[in-house]
């Protein structure tokens, strides 16, 4: 008798066992599974947000070309040719790397060549100026600080993703004065700068040790921490860095750093 209840105990205490396990095992999923959903709100809300930057640009360049009225030369045939397929690259790249965030295992590998970081600004300047954030009120403009002829090796359009998060956040949080894109090798000359600053109201002082870890602890409402979040994944990626310039007043400067070789 005393054996048969030792083996029911035995056997209780083993069920439990599984049954915690079990359990912790549920527990998990349903946080991966909530997380998951949290992500992919997210990314749908982001998503919708930033291909409507370079579809407005898209349509406004159509109408220019159905415009009987409107003489073009073979330079602004051109200069629209290429801005269209900036557009499409960058709206590709975009769900690309976004697919890839959200676990699809054909992720977009690194394609390195060298480009104008010059020309990339300027690029998303031009893009931007139908962002539906960009107010009247706020000059959107490139400072030049290095040559054209500089060059850095990396992946085009990674960057141009970057900068455009950027570029779109700052819009969303500058009600007045001025949004900068620049590039800078001053202090740093084995790294290339190049920073996104803005007169807006700056980040509260509680978020700023959040920026970058969205995806690590997504919570609702925190779309700029989404989009850095992001960034920084895909800096790191390239083999940079996304930080803030907490020195930088007032607004915000956010600085993306790249190698000058590799």
């Amino acid at each position: 008798m005393d054996s048969f209840v030792v083996f029911l105990l035995v056997a209780l205490c083993f069920s439990c066992l599984v049954l915690f396990v079990r359990t912790r095992a549920l527990s998990s999923e349903l946080k991966r599974e909530r997380k998951l959903g949290v992500l992919k709100s997210a990314f749908i809300r982001n998503l919708g947000n930033e291909i409507r930057t370079p579809l407005l640009s898209m349509r406004r360049h159509a109408r220019m070309i159905a415009d009987e009225a409107v003489f073009l030369s073979k330079d602004e045939k051109k200069g629209i040719s290429g801005q269209l397929n900036f557009n499409v690259d960058l709206i590709s790249t975009l769900l690309d790397e976004m697919s890839s965030c959200m676990g699809n295992t054909e992720e977009r590998k690194v394609k390195y060549d060298n480009f104008s970081p010059n020309l990339i600004c300027q690029q998303c300047i031009l893009t931007n100026m139908n962002n539906t954030y960009l107010v009247p009120e706020v000059n959107l403009r490139f400072r030049r600080e290095i040559e054209d002829s500089t060059f850095v090796r990396s992946d085009t359009r990674i960057v141009e993703l970057i900068l455009n998060k950027l570029i779109i956040n700052a819009c969303k949080f500058t009600k007045k004065g001025e949004i900068v894109i620049g590039c800078t090798t001053k202090d740093t000359p084995d790294f290339l700068n190049i920073y996104v600053e803005d007169t807006g109201d700056g980040i509260p002082a509680d978020r700023i040790g959040y920026l970058f870890d969205w995806f690590d602890n997504p919570h609702d409402g925190a779309d700029a921490e989404f989009d850095l979040s992001i960034a920084q994944m895909m800096a790191v990626k390239i083999g940079g860095l996304l930080s803030l310039d907490e020195k930088y007043s007032p607004g915000t400067r956010m600085v993306l750093s790249l190698p000058m070789r590799q």
